[in-house]
């Protein structure tokens, strides 16, 4: 064939990739509001704990004494942390796009695209709040966490 195309060649597309924050539609929220929402949640989730602490005493599943992880094992402490954790993020993040702190800061959680991102995102992104030192990961130029970068997730401005 000479300077036509094959009927059998894949069709030929422009294909921008987006690697940069800047280029999004949206305006990513600033690492003060990133951090304020990160004190108001931690307040709601232990919040979350306390009331959770007191269904199981109320049930009497715990005897209202508390043992110390030192005496038996830590890995239980662990356990609950990310149960409590877990039911704090995911269901307000899946169903709402907003956590508490969200909500107060004027934010919301969307995916790369500024829609509402999967219930697997949601999950990676709460999971990977556990990783030690993932607190520090928004010192970084862009204010994105790793919990942000590894779930392909971004916590925009919703009111200028």
């Amino acid at each position: 064939m000479s300077n036509q195309e094959s009927l059998y060649a894949p069709p030929k597309s422009v294909v921008k990739d987006i690697t940069d924050e800047n280029d999004k539609n949206f305006v990513l929220s600033s690492k003060s509001q990133r951090f304020f929402n990160m004190l108001i949640d931690t307040v709601g989730y232990y919040i979350l704990a306390f009331a959770l602490g007191i269904v199981l005493y109320l049930l009497g599943i715990l005897d209202g004494e508390v043992e110390s992880s030192q005496n038996g094992a830590p890995w239980v402490d662990w356990i609950i942390g990310i149960v409590v954790i877990s039911f704090y993020y995911i269901p307000l993040e899946y169903f709402t796009g907003r956590t508490l702190g969200k909500l107060i800061t004027g934010t919301k959680l969307v995916n790369e695209h500024g829609e509402r991102p999967s219930f697997m995102q949601i999950v990676g992104r709460t999971l990977t709040r556990i990783v030690p030192f993932e607190p520090f990961s928004f010192l970084g130029s862009t204010g994105r966490g790793w919990h942000d970068k590894w779930s392909d997730t971004y916590v925009i401005k919703t009111r200028q």
